[in-house]
């Protein structure tokens, strides 16, 4: 066997000779490995017949070449003989002898698995680009901007969106931390350098507001988020996050706060406006009371003042939540004795109760210190709330008002309160219902006792903002048990309650006809 007749049978690229008319005379082996067909089933027709149709005029121009002399180089596709389409690069040379050309050859080279991978390619860069696109487009959106940066190499890279947060084209600066920075609010960067080193240092996740300027001295307001990732050494190697446009949200909110503050201001005056001639009228009516008036004139001036009480506490309710809506309730840290709160709500209640035949108890744990930090006006407020509608929605039985003790330190001392009442009661779904502004247990309840609906709304408020919570159990014609826990600060020395831990026992014979006096 020659030399050439080795590299011809072993070549693992197809290798063919070809007469002048492109009839196949001799190929490889390579043929059958790489397309299935046998030499023989090749040579039995032309081999312009295996080739695509769409492809047979270009390759015939390139055998024209040939046929002038000229060697050719070109790519083209057939089926094998599974049906599956290759992808050939091929190169035809003229075989000439004692200068007379006698034939054809041609080394065609399998390129079928690079032309793959070049599809893969160009489909994973379409879609990263697409991706790309519609991530600069959400971050248009979104007026969102993101970057990264290397902390090692000092490298870092804007997203579009970040050039368009800080009004400049992307190809008029280069991305760098200290550019990064000089956009932000001078005021603004010890705060971000701040956060940064927190990430940097915890490889934790930083959230922050900041002012940014923009080119041209335009002011926006932004937040941001930061990100780190640390080797296994914990150096850290990838810091990354994002910065969006929030003014457009501050602006709102200003907005909304200017109003609060307007509305609160109208309320505050109107309420003054209303409660002056209403503090008037009840103040004349207790003076008309007091001269000579026959029984049916004292009955419609007592009417009257009762009118004016409950338009004092209906403008009173209103303001109140006016004030908690605007954020400029504040509550008061003073020392005050919880017994004389307790008689203070006895005192304007016990008449009420009185009146509709109604038995009025307040109970208070003996462990439960009776000097208290806090503000006693609005624990007052709630109490006699609560104790108002108990008595409105009872028509016989009794009131009781109790406080016990949940915790104590040497600073802070947790109570709890509670006010039940044998009335009407409510149904699961009204109980979720009454803490929703302006919201009775029905509508036939406000024709029959009144109120505005708001005064359970500000009892919740403000116990929130005496770190406690509300709890309600009841059942239709069972009663109700409205209760409510708050933390109150104590005096150094005022830990314990009034009554000695050591004062000697004594016993007490108690008659009284209440099964409640009698516990």
């Amino acid at each position: 066997m020659t030399k050439f007749q080795f590299i011809f049978e072993h070549n693992p690229d197809i290798v063919c000779l070809h007469d002048l008319n492109g009839q196949l005379l001799k190929a490889n082996p390579a043929v059958a490995t790489v397309t299935g067909y046998t030499p023989n089933e090749l040579m039995n027709k032309p081999l312009i017949d295996f080739i695509d149709v769409r492809e047979r005029f270009k390759i015939l121009r390139k055998f024209k070449k040939v046929l002038r002399g000229q060697a050719q180089m070109f790519k083209f596709s057939i089926r094998d003989k599974k049906g599956d389409v290759l992808f050939f690069n091929t190169s035809i040379v003229p075989v000439i002898a004692n200068g007379v050309m006698i034939g054809i050859y041609s080394v065609s080279k399998n390129i079928t698995a690079q032309i793959k991978i070049e599809k893969e390619l160009r489909k994973e860069l379409e879609a990263a680009y697409q991706n790309e696109a519609a991530l600069a487009e959400a971050q248009q959106i979104a007026q969102l901007g993101s970057w990264e940066w290397n902390p090692q190499t000092n490298a870092m890279s804007w997203s579009i969106g970040m050039y368009r947060l800080f009004g400049m084209p992307d190809s008029e600066v280069s991305p760098e931390i200290n550019r990064f920075v000089s956009f932000i609010h001078p005021a603004d960067q010890a705060e971000f350098r701040r956060r940064l080193v927190v990430s940097l240092q915890k490889a934790k996740e930083c959230s922050f507001q900041c002012r940014i300027i923009r080119e041209g001295g335009a002011l926006r307001y932004c937040y941001g988020v930061i990100r780190s990732e640390v080797n296994q050494e914990g150096v850290p190697t990838r810091v990354y996050g994002f910065l969006q446009d929030i003014t457009e949200c501050k602006q709102r909110e200003e907005e909304w706060r200017a109003e609060a503050r307007s509305k609160s201001d109208f309320l505050a005056y109107m309420s003054h406006e209303i409660r002056t001639p209403a503090n008037a009228i009840a103040g004349f009516g207790h003076l008309l009371l007091e001269t000579e008036l026959s029984e049916k004139q004292k009955e419609y001036v007592r009417k009257v003042q009762s009118a004016s009480q409950t338009l004092i506490g209906i403008v009173s309710d209103i303001l109140d939540f006016s004030k908690i809506e605007a954020g400029k309730l504040e509550l008061e840290s003073i020392p005050f004795q919880l017994d004389g709160v307790f008689n203070d709500v006895a005192d304007v209640i016990s008449l009420q109760a009185a009146q509709k035949g109604l038995d009025l108890f307040f109970i208070s744990d003996w462990t439960v210190p009776d000097t208290l930090i806090g503000d006693p006006l609005r624990l007052r407020q709630v109490l006699m709330n609560l104790a108002n509608n108990a008595i409105k929605f009872t028509k016989f039985g009794e009131i009781v008002v109790r406080s016990e003790l949940l915790s104590m330190s040497s600073q802070y001392v947790n109570i709890k309160f509670s006010v039940k009442d044998t009335g009407i009661g409510l149904t699961d779904e009204q109980k979720t219902e009454i803490f929703q502004a302006f919201t009775q247990a029905s509508s036939s309840t406000t024709r029959k006792y009144g109120g505005t609906g708001l005064g359970l709304v500000i009892c919740k408020q403000l116990v929130g903002m005496m770190n406690g919570s509300f709890t309600v159990e009841s059942a239709v014609g069972e009663g109700s048990v409205f209760a409510f826990t708050a933390q109150f600060g104590l005096r150094h020395g005022d830990s314990t309650n009034i009554f000695s831990q050591h004062m000697e026992k004594f016993n007490i014979l108690v008659y009284d006809q209440s099964t409640t006096s009698q516990k």
